[in-house]
């Protein structure tokens, strides 16, 4: 019906379902491409990930098929923009915000690892936004099988990467806890913790590793800013062992978390919160 965006690998198109008209969004990727940047295993990795995997906060992948020259992959449509966009926008969220969009990708962080996934990817550029204003998550080229094991590939945007991936020494899904850690902190001033204005990636990396956490003075008094800090002080702990998230429990000591308090979890499941 019409194209809704174009990059390096192809392009996405708005297409119709004639008996039903249900839209959705065929992703097509040129295998040329793919083959020349070295993406072929990026791409089995969100088809296994997404064929797995069913929730309302993750993208829906319906289909995929293939010609000789291109690979389809029919997905479900979200045309509320990206999360990104929201912060581009706004500057920085209230709490409250912060609360509702940080609950929707915890719910689906959850999820992917209760199917032994750890997802690798997280950034507001990845977060979608639906037509009921929750989120989704987007874009699992990165997203690996790793159940207790520890998986040791350098992957992700600089900003978000957790110090033991910086590091080399291993990662599991405490790496997505630590992402999770530094998108709240981006939602509620703004601005990510570990990067300062003109810094480039060698030097992001040794903030991630070497420096301290602090917050903007002009946020520290708003409402719900003291329960803020500390649960992303809990998610950007950079020993793995006391990360909030790395223990026995998983998320499920995330969403026990002050910060969470009030959030029904099934009923955001449902998308039935008021």
């Amino acid at each position: 019906v019409e194209l809704l965006g174009e990059g390096l690998f192809g392009k996405v198109h708005l297409v119709r379902h004639v008996p039903t008209g249900h839209a959705f969004a065929l992703k097509e990727l040129r295998k040329a491409r793919l083959e020349a940047s070295r993406q072929q295993k990026n791409v089995i990795n969100e088809r296994r990930v997404l064929y797995a995997v069913r929730h309302p906060f993750v993208l829906r992948l319906y289909r995929t098929f293939r010609t000789d020259a291109k690979l389809f992959m029919l997905l479900e449509l979200v045309q509320g923009g990206e999360l990104f966009g929201v912060l581009a926008r706004e500057g920085r969220l209230p709490v409250p915000w912060a609360q509702f969009y940080g609950s929707c990708v915890l719910s689906a962080l959850d999820c992917l690892h209760g199917h032994g996934f750890v997802y690798r990817d997280l950034k507001p550029e990845n977060v979608l936004i639906d037509a009921d204003g929750y989120c989704k998550i987007v874009d699992f080229g990165f997203a690996k099988e790793v159940h207790s094991n520890r998986t040791f590939t350098v992957c992700g945007t600089p900003e978000y990467m957790a110090p033991e991936i910086v590091l080399g020494k291993g990662h599991n899904k405490g790496a997505d806890f630590w992402a999770l850690g530094v998108l709240l902190f981006e939602m509620v001033t703004g601005r990510t913790p570990f990067a300062n204005e003109g810094d480039d990636q060698l030097k992001i990396c040794h903030n991630i590793v070497t420096g301290k956490l602090s917050f903007p003075s002009v946020v520290m008094g708003e409402d719900g800013m003291a329960v803020t800090r500390q649960v992303v002080r809990a998610l950007l702990n950079k020993s793995e062992v006391h990360r909030l998230g790395c223990g026995k429990r998983g998320a499920g000591e995330v969403k026990a978390h002050a910060f969470f308090d009030g959030i029904d979890w099934d009923v955001l499941i449902d998308k039935q919160l008021e």
